[in-house]
């Protein structure tokens, strides 16, 4: 098929071109705006004690004990009693529209936190309540230890919240691109003999 005869063919379907160009905008304006925005914060804690400063394989072992606590932590960290506790705690109205998923990178006494919820601020709020919560219940849960023997949690990144959800250009240039694909293959199959 010639330059030609591919622009006659779309002029002669350029009503059914336009016509699957505009649903398909339609279908993509649906989905872009009944799609609710959803925001993401995170926040890391550094778990730490002064025992694994030491040198030899004392305080490689107590390394490798606080990377297991640490991991620990992190299940404890994103559990749903957990964040209710947390959320309470800071005086926070607690929703179901809140979900909070915790991770321990291997080898690292990291905790990363991540929050998602339909509002930024809400997001920003419950992510600074579990750093200040987990610091809270793990120096709780060490009363009576030598100071040697204490972990120390610190926060390392403070929360600031993103959009995480597709936004609404992307969804209606991808509904273009595909209504376009789809009229082309349309107005190409109808014209075969």
């Amino acid at each position: 098929m010639t330059l030609t005869e591919l622009l006659s063919l779309l002029w002669r379907r350029s009503l059914l071109i336009l016509g699957m160009l505009v649903v398909a905008l339609g279908v993509g304006a649906a989905i872009a705006f009944t799609t609710p925005v959803s925001y993401q914060s995170q926040t890391q804690l550094l778990f730490s004690q002064s025992s694994t400063l030491a040198p030899g394989s004392e305080a490689l072992a107590t390394q490798e004990k606080l990377n297991l606590m640490v991991a620990t932590y992190a299940q404890i960290v994103s559990s749903s009693s957990f964040v209710a506790q947390a959320i309470s705690a800071q005086g926070l109205r607690s929703t179901p529209s809140v979900t909070v998923s915790a991770t321990n990178p291997i080898y690292a006494s990291v905790v990363d936190i991540t929050v998602a919820s339909s509002s930024p601020v809400r997001t920003v709020a419950v992510a600074s309540a579990l750093d200040d919560f987990t610091i809270k219940a793990v120096a709780r849960s060490q009363t009576g230890l030598p100071s040697g023997e204490r972990i120390t949690v610190a926060p390392i990144e403070q929360p600031t919240a993103h959009k995480s959800s597709i936004g609404h250009t992307y969804i209606l240039g991808i509904s273009f691109a595909v209504g376009l694909a789809l009229a082309l293959a349309l107005a190409l199959l109808l014209e075969r003999p």
